[in-house]
């Protein structure tokens, strides 16, 4: 229709310079033909009527011509109609959709296996004074090999797949996919496998930190790397220039994932899995564990930024499985525990333009709140009460350039199960990255753990490659 009505209006603009002087002339014109070449033998009466009909002719047309006149002057000084705008922009989005859906099937084929290949290969040499070293320390480490895909499913989503060797086990790291266009506003829906959004250490992989290992509190109430099986939903928006990030998530239940050489997960300190019967009995919406963090990032200045973050994990039923009858093992027992895991983390970093270095001092604290499974009975006893332990570590990171960086980390937790037991350690570190591809890093610390009633020296030798483009995702 607009085109229609500029076409209209240019005709009309072409025929528009005939005055009404003009227009009198022309219509004189025309009687002037009409008495010469057609009526001769016209007597007065008959020429007084025909000039009567030209003028009114000539009146209609000059009527037609200031309607013309009047249509393309709103034409060119009001602004188009909100309709029309919405109808343009509609008509936009259609004409890309066609195009896009005009490629062949082969080039829609093509465009969807870009996938994106990384190897990952970290191994450790370790030393300690412990004395229980034999099956952990005092040898080499190969804790993992991870082979890693990621690319656009479509122009909706995209995805990651991860799967780790180790010395003794395949598993499946990550499998999610991200629903990150087509969603409102900056909604993302990621489903899967998944790291919990849970704190700035927890969803990292090992080689993905600045020290060897996971923090040690991380170790004792997530597990190491918190991971489950779920859906998650994040939003991103604008508190002024001020981003902000939260998010919601549900998960089958909470998985620690870690191959930690030291700390409350490394070796014989492991919190192994109760070893019970299989599991019986159906499922309810209780047994699912909940999550939610909110962060966010300030420029403090040009080159330094503040990062503030807050986390939550809850399970209101951990189900244990056991048998009630040993050793005959005929009959199945089971009993009911929680567990609640609250953080808070800060993070202050500064980025140096004229070196390429950084530095950044930060840390974390958790809270937790759980029942627990006393298997040192046979069968095992659910304690009715709920045990409060938290800790947490603060850590500075400087970056000389972008090859050698120097940190330090120290921490203090109350263990889980017995917050009368306390853990303290401090490490020291120094990261080499030759280039994109390799990474030495010598870390050494000491550890008292009350636990263990044991207080050692360690020293760690780790070595990173890198193969492939290498992303796991959020960073604050």
């Amino acid at each position: 229709m607009a085109a229609f009505l500029r076409e209209r209006s240019a005709a009309s603009s072409r025929s528009l310079p005939l005055s009404n002087k003009h227009a009198r002339v022309a219509g004189l014109a025309v009687l002037a033909t009409t008495l010469v070449f057609s009526k001769p033998e016209l007597g007065a009466q008959d020429l007084q009527s025909l000039e009567a009909r030209m003028i009114a002719m000539q009146a209609r047309y000059e009527s037609r011509i200031a309607a013309l006149e009047s249509e393309v002057a709103g034409l060119r000084t009001h602004p188009p109609l909100a309709a029309e705008v919405e109808l343009a922009a509609t008509l936009d989005v259609t004409a890309a959709k066609w195009q896009q859906s005009g490629l062949s099937k082969a080039a829609r084929d093509a465009r969807s296996a870009a996938v994106q290949i990384s190897v990952v290969a970290d191994a450790v040499l370790t030393a300690s004074g412990r004395r229980d070293s034999f099956e952990t320390d005092n040898q080499f480490r190969l804790r993992s090999v991870e082979l890693g895909f990621s690319g656009r499913l479509d122009p909706h989503a995209k995805y990651a797949f991860v799967l780790a060797a180790h010395e003794d086990a395949v598993e499946i790291e990550d499998a999610f996919a991200d629903w990150d266009n087509g969603l409102p506003d900056t909604f993302t829906l990621r489903g899967g496998r998944m790291p919990v959004d849970f704190g700035f250490a927890a969803p990292l992989h090992d080689h993905e930190l600045g020290f060897v290992d996971k923090p040690y509190a991380v170790q004792e109430f997530l597990g190491g790397r918190a991971v489950t099986t779920g859906l998650a939903l994040h939003h991103w928006f604008g508190l002024g220039d001020t981003p902000v990030r939260w998010s919601l998530g549900a998960g089958n239940a909470l998985q620690g994932d870690s191959h930690a050489i030291q700390g409350p997960l490394g070796g014989a300190h492991e919190h192994a899995a109760l070893v019970g019967a299989e599991p019986v009995g159906e499922r309810g919406i209780e047994d699912l564990i909940w999550t939610a963090r909110v962060a966010t990032t300030i420029d403090m200045a040009e080159h330094d930024t503040l990062t503030l973050g807050a986390s939550v994990i809850h399970a209101p039923r951990e189900r244990h499985f056991w048998f009630a009858d040993p050793p005959t093992n005929t009959t199945v027992a089971f009993g009911d525990t929680d567990r609640t895991v609250a953080g808070m983390d800060v993070f202050w970093r500064h980025r140096n333009p004229a070196t390429e270095g950084h530095l950044t001092i930060g840390g974390e604290w958790l809270w937790s709140r759980s029942s627990s499974v006393d298997d040192s009975t046979t069968p095992p006893v659910v304690n009715g009460t709920h045990q409060r332990a938290d800790g947490g570590y603060v850590m500075a990171e400087y970056g000389l350039d972008t090859h050698w960086t120097v940190g330090g980390r120290w921490e203090l937790f109350s263990h889980a199960e017995d917050r009368t037991l306390t853990t303290e350690a401090c490490a020291v570190a120094v990261t080499w990255t030759l280039d994109e591809y390799n990474r030495l890093r010598l870390e050494a610390g000491l550890i008292d753990d009350e636990s263990a009633d044991d207080a050692y020296g360690f020293c760690m030798l780790q070595w990173t490659t890198v193969l492939g483009s290498h992303n796991h995702g959020l960073a604050w």
